[in-house]
């Protein structure tokens, strides 16, 4: 519910977003055509992989993506990875949005080119 709610609150605020269930699943965009400027995990995903692993994956195709992630322990380690943050959930949807908007315009920023687009 918490992914749905998440995902549904961020495309009412402009966001063209692809969802993925489990790791695996976020990992098969991985093949897609465009350009994806932010990824938004949790830490514990079910299966073989976690969060950690997903957005190296997602860097080594994307080397400027920003990442959001995201457990529902307090406790869980947060590591410094460039470009990214760390929520703690419960999280405050506007802050998300507000997170994924200023991430966004930095990657646009720092890739100096008017191809990538986060908005719809």
């Amino acid at each position: 519910m918490v992914r749905l709610n998440t995902v549904e609150y961020l495309e009412e605020e402009g966001f063209a977003v692809l969802e993925a269930g489990s790791g695996e699943a976020a990992l098969s965009y991985l093949d897609t055509n465009g350009q994806i400027d932010l990824l938004f995990t949790d830490i514990r995903l079910g299966g073989g992989i976690n969060g950690w692993d997903v957005g190296e994956a997602f860097r080594s195709r994307f080397p400027n993506i920003a990442v959001l992630y995201t457990s529902g322990n307090s406790l869980a380690p947060s590591r410094a990875v460039e470009r990214s943050r760390f929520f703690v959930k419960p999280y405050e949807l506007g802050e998300i949005a507000e997170a994924c908007r200023e991430l966004c315009d930095n990657v646009v920023r720092d890739c100096a080119s008017d191809s990538l687009t986060h908005r719809k």
